[in-house]
Parts: C-alpha cells; structure tokens; sequence
C-alpha cells in the first residue's frame, strides 16, 4: 500500500502536468466583503489582469471568510483566511455538528462531486491551542477561488470537530513546511493553495498581499501574485522573515520588532520603548495582539484596562475616540512603522443576544486588543493587520510593510516577480532575533461565565488628553480615565466575545 507521502506527491504531480498541458489565463476576481453574519455575497467584477489572482474577504464578525468552492460540481464553502496555519480543510456534511444545524459557511458532500479523491482516510489531525481538535482525511478535489480552478488540491476533509463551535473551515496560506503532516514528517509535505496557485500557472511569485481595512469595514481583500499600490500610504519597506532557530526552517512569518511608541492626539509621545529585538508573527487568524508580558502590561496599565475573572482586559469603548495610536516599528533604523488608531484596538463585548454590554453606569463596554503573551509566542494578528498592508513573500522571505489606506476604493494591481516586489523602496535589517516558538496559534478571550465582573479600582497612566508635558514614557500626575467599575450584561447571557475556534479568531458566538 503506498504511503501517505507517495499519495500526496502523486497527486501533486498529476496538477502540475495537468497545468502545463492546459494552464488557464491568470486572472483577477472580486467579491464583495461584508459582516452580515450569515449573510454569502455574490461575485460583483472580473478584472483581466495577467498573473495575480484576487479575491475580497468575508469579515464575519471578527474572522475573515473568504468564500470557495469544491468538488465538481462546486459546493459553496467559507473558509477562514489564516497566514498562521498552511493547511486547507473543511467540515464533512455528515459530521453531527452539520446535521445539527452547524456549518454555517457550508460543508461538503464527497458523494456529490465526480472529481473527489480520498487519499488517506484518517491521516489529517490538527488541533489548536484553544482545546479545538480536528480529524479526518486527507483528500484531492478541484477548489476554485477567485474565479481561479486549482486541479487536483490537495485539502482534508473534517470528519471529527472536538471542542469547538464549528462555522466552516481554515485556508492556511503559511508556509508548507507548517503543514501539519510536515510537523511529523518533513517529507510528506504537500503543495498548498499558495504553491499550488503558482504551479498551475495563475500566478509568478509564491507572494501575496493582505488588505484587511478597518474595524467597521464590510470589505477588503487578499491578492496573490501581487500588490495593489493604492490599498497603502507611503512606501512598502521589506523586513527578513526569520527561520525557526534550530531548525533553520521557515515555517511562520515572524520578523524583527524594534520600538514601540504611544502618541495622544496631538501627536505627543506618552510611551517609548526604543531599541527592542522581539521576534513577532504575523497571523490573521488570531484576532489579538500579545505582547511580552512586561510591555503589555505597561501598555494596559497605562490605558486603565481593567481585568476580570476571566482575564479578559475590559474598559470604556469611548476611550477608543481619544485620537492616540500605538506605534510599531520592525527591522530597526529605516524599518517600517506602522500606527495603529486606539479606535481599532477596541472591540465590542457582546451578551448572547447580539447586545453590547454595559458597564452599571451604562457606557458600552469593550475588550482591548492587546494582552500578555504569557509563555506563548509572541504574535501580531488583526488588531495590528487591519492597520498595516502586508506583503508575504514566500520565495524570498520577506515581510514588506506599510500604512494602510483604510476604506480605498481604487486599485492598482502589480505583479510580484520572484526578484522584485512592486513597491518596495528599502529593505530593513538592523535588528536580529531568535525564533524559537514551534506554535504560532493563539486563542481570542475567553467567554465570561457570569452576568457580572468585577475590576480592581485604579487609575490609567498615559495622558491621552491635550497635555503640556514633554517628558516620555512618562504620564503626568493629572491623567484621568473613567473609574472602573463592574461590567452588568445587558442580558444575562453568558456568551461575550469568545474565541474562535482555528488558529484563535475572534468570534462572536450567538
């Protein structure tokens, strides 16, 4: 019986030779992105453009879907866009949890598709650090995303969901070397949707870039084989991606961060941590930023978060109006830096019905998007991506950054070459680090378990106001944020914003 790594490169081979018989015109497709919640939007434009392939995002609450296609004929899935995982799966129509009325973003009938190939029956085990445990097989079918029909895609197929509330699947567009079969056995890796993209001739580069927008946003997108110029403000600066330590191998796209400063509105510095060298992933598919302990919780101090029993930060949503930003800046001296607004670190705190909570004294309350990483790797998901346009090239490995155009309506695709990415006017490198985490996935928060929390009183640290003073890192005497107070549900339910499931989104379960 030939074994799971001969039938993952078999059918590897049979789409690479099936692509240079009769490889399609690369092209550019767009949907609409929405937050509608169950809401699956139709395609709107097909943009001819050689060598890219795009496609817009589903921004399902806090996750970001992207809707595909699979089997012959196609069966609508969603699958959530996740640079921190590499494999692509999705749920089995007959799992209990789709029977029961789960499977929200779809789930697929292997019995209904003419091009279905189950290569390994019961290989595939993923599980998440947030107790999500998936298992299935590892199967070949067509998967068409963006208008783009990828042959013979190797994915799996989830027939067991433990722990977890499942809406639909993962796509993970990491590197290949994070597949999980690659975990176990370096060799048995498989090409992916990235390299399978470039393979069958749709794009140039292993390279592509992620617009998420902003917090409120119902659009943005992902485009493979390109950058779109007029999704960023300024330059696109690159950053070494850095290689796991031991290993040597690139498996996460972690990179250098060298400073990290706090600004008021009028521009005032009222934090500043100068000459760091802290390795950091990049991953959307975690909804949080987390920080080495020390630094978030200065920052957390320094704002009055409040935390609760459930070690969930809390305070007032109108503290996300002050105008201040948070800093980061990568790869030292000539690094990008990308502001990230207060207002886009604030997210709603949601009761079981869909209703923002309150604090007793009835101003909404929100979680804030920064926590200590404890132990875990240090990492860098949508809170600090929405703010940031990203540049993943897997060929070079490099990061290219810089400042998102939030809410753009224009384009301007260019392609990536394996040499060049368009755009890009400098490389930084004037900070090493060392990567030694092995697991980039985080989980959001946890869900409250009572209708009431209570927070230590205190006070906040950073003068977010229109302060006189010079001094840096330093707040003065008079800075004042609202007291903190215990956080009353607006119904008794006990759901608030929890963490998703694959790779830690943040979700809200209803």
């Amino acid at each position: 019986m030939p074994s799971l790594a001969t039938l993952l490169a078999v059918s590897a081979g049979v789409a690479t030779v099936a692509s240079a018989a009769d490889a399609p015109q690369p092209r550019v497709v767009g949907f609409p992105f929405t937050k509608t919640k169950r809401h699956i939007s139709e395609r709107t434009s097909r943009l001819a453009r050689r060598n890219t392939v795009q496609t817009q995002l589903e921004n399902w609450w806090y996750g970001y879907q992207i809707n595909v296609t699979v089997g012959t004929p196609g069966q609508s899935v969603g699958l959530q866009i996740d640079t921190g995982s590499s494999d692509t799966w999705f749920p089995y129509s007959g799992v209990k949890d789709c029977l029961k009325g789960g499977c929200t973003w779809g789930s697929f009938d292997p019995d209904k598709s003419s091009t279905f190939q189950d290569l390994a029956q019961g290989q595939f085990e993923i599980s998440y650090v947030d107790g999500t445990e998936i298992k299935g097989d590892y199967i070949a079918d067509t998967l068409d995303i963006g208008g783009s029909n990828i042959k013979n895609m190797t994915m799996a197929l989830a027939t067991s969901l433990a722990n977890t509330d499942v809406n639909g699947g993962i796509m993970g567009i990491g590197y290949a070397t994070d597949e999980s079969i690659a975990n176990s056995n370096p060799n048995s890796q498989y090409p992916n949707v990235p390299v399978q993209l470039l393979q069958q001739g749709y794009i140039s580069s292993l390279a592509y870039s992620l617009w998420l927008n902003d917090l409120d946003s119902n659009f943005g997108s992902i485009l493979f084989g390109g950058v779109d110029t007029a999704k960023y403000h300024g330059d696109l600066i690159a950053v070494p991606i850095v290689p796991e330590a031991k290993s040597g191998i690139y498996d996460t796209f972690t990179v250098a961060l060298s400073s990290i400063t706090v600004t008021n509105k009028t521009g005032k510095s009222v934090y500043n941590k100068p000459n760091l060298a802290v390795p950091v992933i990049l991953d959307s598919g975690s909804t949080l930023t987390y920080l080495p302990n020390d630094l978030a919780m200065e920052i957390l101090q320094g704002v009055g978060a409040a935390e609760d029993r459930e070690q969930d930060w809390v305070l007032p949503c109108t503290l996300g109006d002050s105008g201040a930003h948070i800093n980061f800046s990568f790869g030292g001296s000539g690094g990008p830096t990308i502001a990230v607004p207060f207002e886009d670190l604030f997210l709603p705190v949601y009761n079981s019905n869909g209703e923002q909570a309150e604090f007793k004294n009835g101003q909404k309350a929100c979680q804030f998007g920064i926590y200590p990483a404890g132990n875990d790797p240090v990492i860098f998901g949508d809170v600090f991506l929405r703010s940031a346009y990203v540049v993943y090239d897997l060929h070079n490995n490099y990061v290219a950054l810089a400042n998102t155009n939030f809410n753009a309506t224009d384009s301007n695709v260019k392609e990536i070459s394996n040499t060049t990415i368009p755009g890009v006017t400098a490389t930084a490198s004037g900070v090493s680090v060392t990567q030694t985490a092995t697991n980039a996935h985080r989980q959001g928060s946890s869900a409250a378990a009572s209708a009431t929390v209570s927070f230590v009183p205190g006070s906040a640290t950073f003068d977010l106001g229109q302060s006189t003073s010079t001094a840096k890192g330093a707040a003065p005497a008079s800075a004042q944020l609202p007291p903190r107070i215990s956080l009353q549900l607006v119904m008794s339910g006990i759901a608030v914003v929890v963490a998703g499931m694959f790779g830690g989104s943040l979700m809200i379960l209803c």
